[in-house]
Formats: C-alpha cells, sequence, structure tokens
C-alpha cells in the first residue's frame, strides 16, 4: 500500500510537473521565433528594396515556414505575403505602396499581436 501511495505521489508530481508545457503548446521555441522575426523582417526589407535575395525569395522563404507554424498566425503571414506581392515593381514613396497607403501597417499590427501570443518571452 505504501509502495502504491508513493508511486501515485511521484505521479502527481511528474504530471503538475508538465503541465506548463501542455498550457503552452501553442507558444514556439524562442529559435523558431528568432527564425520567424528574421524572416519578417527580410520580407519587409524587400518590399522596400533593400534586401540582397529580393522580394520573391524573402516571401519564399517566409512561407516555406508556415509548415512548421501553429494554424493561429497563418492568415497573418498570408497577409504579409499578399501585402508584399503589391509592393512589387513600386517605390516607397508611390502613394498605392502598401508601406505608404496603410496597408502594410494594418497587416503586420495583425502579425505583431499573433506573434506576441506565439512569442511571449521574445
Amino acid at each position: 500500500m505504501k509502495q502504491w501511495t508513493v508511486s501515485v505521489l511521484c505521479l502527481g508530481v511528474v504530471i503538475t510537473a508538465a503541465q506548463p508545457a501542455w498550457a503552452d503548446a501553442d507558444t514556439l521555441e524562442v529559435g523558431q521565433c528568432l527564425d520567424l522575426n528574421k524572416a519578417v523582417a527580410d520580407l519587409q526589407l524587400a518590399m522596400v528594396g533593400m534586401s540582397s535575395e529580393g522580394a520573391g525569395q524573402a516571401r519564399q522563404n517566409l512561407d516555406d515556414m508556415r509548415g512548421d507554424l501553429p494554424s493561429s498566425i497563418d492568415a497573418d503571414i498570408e497577409a504579409l505575403l499578399e501585402v508584399s506581392r503589391k509592393a512589387d515593381e513600386m517605390a516607397v514613396p508611390d502613394s498605392d505602396h502598401p508601406m505608404a497607403n496603410g496597408e502594410f501597417q494594418k497587416a503586420d499590427a495583425a502579425y505583431s499581436a499573433s506573434f506576441q501570443e506565439l512569442c511571449p518571452d521574445y
């Protein structure tokens, strides 16, 4: 009986210790947060012509990450990708450029909110 009680108590300690990990199942590891942040930063730089890899490659890099990310951020990443497609062949001073007309800021704000939920310690 004593051995069974000790086993149950140990199991309870293990379950309690593991519970925060279960609760945070929808968060990313720090490395994933860094990779995602870099991919979005590269996309932003490409939108203003300041990326050596170009907008198409920056979009592809971000798009390639989507399979490893929770679905909760997918729509926000798609919005950023769509906004960056609209910026192709435009200069930032152009009033139709997504960074000049507010479209980018709206997509970026939604993405940033989702990112903060996935990467609360970042």
